[in-house]
């Protein structure tokens, strides 16, 4: 066993040449995990939204502005989008009541802020909300399981090109690489933190802030109360 550990270069060596193998292994197993992260895009249904504007939706002179501050990894965000959003959309976006504009927040982890990279990327070819819709829409339970690493990203990407040939990959490839679009995602967080938020999501409809998911009735009572107090 001496002789072996010798040839070997020692204890030491023998450690660090171990530790060397574990991490090794660890990389594969988290590689794995990763790689089996996979997109079913079979049932997805784009929204059909009114007056897109970059991260807006609705009448830009509606008399109330709502403001969502989300995170994609968010399994709430995920439910007020897909069960609250509807009735938001048909009774105060739809009817010119509201506007609502969209802050993609990084709150929790590298997944947060990559998929928000992409969102902002294809938000520069008037694409954000097609690309906002189908990152709920792989949404899993886990977070920073690699579900919105670069390849996924850039697949989301290639699917909107299916839809729309206008959308240039190269172009969104470039600003995702880009330092700039951390930049403002940086620029986001700041006014975030202005409004005084700290969870996903928030509604804030003309300064009041709504948290987590509601029965429509609280939106539906503040609404109301702005429009009174605009009469």
């Amino acid at each position: 066993m001496k002789k072996m550990l010798n040839d070997f270069g020692g204890l030491t060596t023998v450690i660090f040449i171990s530790g060397a193998v574990l991490i090794a292994v660890l990389l594969v197993i988290i590689s794995m995990r990763q790689s089996s992260v996979k997109i079913n895009l079979d049932t997805f249904d784009n929204t059909q939204r009114i007056n897109i504007l970059e991260r807006q939706e609705g009448d830009p002179f509606a008399k109330i502005k709502m403001i969502e501050f989300s995170d994609f990894q968010c399994p709430y965000c995920k439910i007020f989008h897909e069960k609250l959003m509807p009735q938001i959309r048909q009774e105060f976006i739809n009817t010119g009541i509201a506007t609502l504009e969209y802050y993609p927040m990084v709150f929790l982890g590298p997944d947060s802020i990559n998929a928000s990279k992409g969102a902002i990327c294809a938000q520069d070819q008037n694409q954000f909300w097609f690309y906002h819709d189908l990152l709920f829409h792989i949404q899993t339970p886990d977070r920073n399981n690699g579900t919105y690493d670069r390849s996924s990203l850039f697949n989301l990407a290639d699917y909107i090109y299916t839809q729309d040939k206008n959308f240039n990959l190269s172009e969104f490839e470039n600003c995702y690489d880009s330092g700039e679009v951390e930049v403002y995602l940086t620029q986001l967080e700041k006014q975030a933190t202005e409004y005084g938020i700290q969870s996903t999501p928030t509604l804030v409809i003309e300064g009041v802030a709504i948290r987590g998911v509601q029965d429509i009735s609280v939106y539906r009572q503040v609404i109301d109360k702005v429009l009174e107090d605009k009469q």
